[in-house]
């Protein structure tokens, strides 16, 4: 996927801020919903026509959390939208 970075005296600001880089430390699975967004044929296959070939490479991960959250009955929201013509 992208390179993507952040400069070493933000991640000190927050952390001396927050006392951690991540927002959340543990999830609670009743309070806890996993929402996809534009992870469908438009923007994901060959030759689509909103082709984004880096997203390709997120889709194991992706596969991976999902089985992982759904085994401990966290839901799993796929959001998807519709091209349609006039």
């Amino acid at each position: 996927m992208h390179k993507v970075s952040i400069r070493r005296h933000i991640v000190d600001r927050v952390v001396a801020r927050r006392g951690d880089v991540h927002w959340f430390t543990r999830l609670e699975p009743k309070k806890t919903a996993l929402a996809i967004v534009d992870m469908q044929n438009t923007f994901c296959m060959p030759g689509a026509p909103g082709e984004v070939v880096a997203a390709r490479g997120i889709v194991p991960v992706i596969n991976r959390l999902t089985a992982r959250l759904r085994a401990l009955r966290i839901p799993v929201i796929w959001v998807l939208h519709a091209n349609t013509q006039s």
